[in-house]
């Protein structure tokens, strides 16, 4: 039977330490399979997402917002619409009792998408993301002993790496142009690599994802409804040390719903957005199952339009160590129409409002083009 005594004594601690970062082991359905759920992912749906706090649930008529909400693809004002946005994101110090680092990355393709409406009530949409990317670096650890309880002069370092691409497919239609519903399917597929000392772990998975939205025009507000099911993955790590071993884990994201709604122009220039997101997680982990996003639009001419917005990542770590509360991530950008060519830039930071976390920021790119 494969345990943890199995696995060389500095891979254990390591993949024992990574744990908690990620979930709880107690509901794991084996002992062979290793429960992992890695929830969040704030850079994920980059610029246009962050140009009004994550709020994406309600935004009709943005191809952008296909991922979240389906039927956003139905009021669409133009027949065909092409987007592509890079991201840049930073996250260092992750979790500062834990010497988790995670490295600054560059997406130079981190979301597009392409959406075409070849009647008036129907809309098709293929999009393209990353949507778990990281690159941890757990850092030196220095190795202890029975014999050398205060450590010896060896230090081990560990890497772990996972590397997620989603194509996805979307039909959407609208009723009497005011009612609006669409569907989506997600394949997924990542790879993980672990360089672990005494070992070298590596894996891939793929599962499928489905969704469903709705929106709702009533006089001038947007009311925006949305579901995703329950995604699961089994990732098999096939370990290369001495002892040759390979361990199943369980890779899984919960089924989430999202309310969201936006304003009509307040005096004519200012919209704001607001969405609530609950996930129905089974286990029990340090992720609240509520989230918030919300912000707002100004449009300073017919050209141009800046935005800011915030969104929270509520947690309770207080079972595992007295650590880093609660994040808010505050948010910004511009949007510039040049033509038929749009032009988005945002960023997010959430160190301004967060005291145990530090050096968490991104800043994303999108260009856009619209045919009539």
């Amino acid at each position: 039977m494969l345990s943890w005594r199995n696995i060389p004594p500095v891979a254990a601690a390591v993949m024992l330490l990574a744990q908690p970062a990620f979930s709880r082991q107690s509901d794991s359905p084996s002992p062979l399979v290793a429960v992992t759920r890695w929830q969040y992912h704030p850079n994920r749906l980059g610029a246009e997402a962050h140009l009004q706090g994550g709020a994406m649930t309600a935004a009709a008529g943005n191809p952008a917002a296909m991922v979240i909400n389906p039927a956003s693809l139905a009021s669409m004002p133009d027949r065909l619409s092409l987007f592509v946005e890079a991201g840049w994101a930073s996250r260092t110090d992750f979790f500062r009792f834990l010497n988790i680092n995670i490295a600054s990355q560059f997406q130079p393709v981190q979301y597009a998408g392409v959406a075409w409406r070849p009647l008036p009530q129907l809309a098709l949409g293929v999009s393209y993301h990353r949507p778990t990317n990281y690159d941890l670096d757990l850092g030196e650890i220095q190795l202890r002993s029975a014999f050398q309880p205060a450590g010896t002069n060896a230090v081990a370092t560990t890497k772990l790496r996972r590397q997620e691409h989603a194509l996805g497919v979307a039909l959407a239609t609208s009723v009497n142009g005011r009612f609006h519903f669409g569907g989506s399917v997600q394949w997924r597929r990542a790879s993980m690599t672990d360089e672990i000392p005494q070992a070298w772990a590596e894996g891939s998975d793929s599962a499928w994802r489905l969704a469903v939205g709705a929106l709702w025009h009533y006089r001038d507000w947007q009311f925006g409804l949305a579901a995703q099911s329950h995604y699961q993955a089994t990732n098999v790590l096939t370990m290369r040390s001495p002892a040759q071993i390979t361990e199943r884990f369980l890779h899984e994201e919960p089924a989430t719903f999202r309310l969201g709604l936006m304003t009509p122009p307040l005096f004519q220039r200012l919209r704001l957005s607001a969405d609530a997101e609950f996930k129905d997680f089974k286990a029990n982990l340090p992720i609240e199952k509520w989230q918030f996003y919300g912000g707002g639009t100004l449009s300073l001419s017919r050209q141009v339009e800046v935005g800011c917005g915030a969104f929270t990542f509520l947690k309770d770590y207080s079972a595992f160590v007295d650590g880093p509360e609660s994040e808010i991530f505050l948010t910004g950008g511009a949007r510039v129409q040049l033509g038929r060519f749009r032009l988005t830039a945002s960023f997010l930071d959430g160190d301004l409002l967060n005291q145990n976390f530090a050096g968490q920021r991104g800043v994303n790119l999108a260009l856009g083009y619209a045919m009539p």
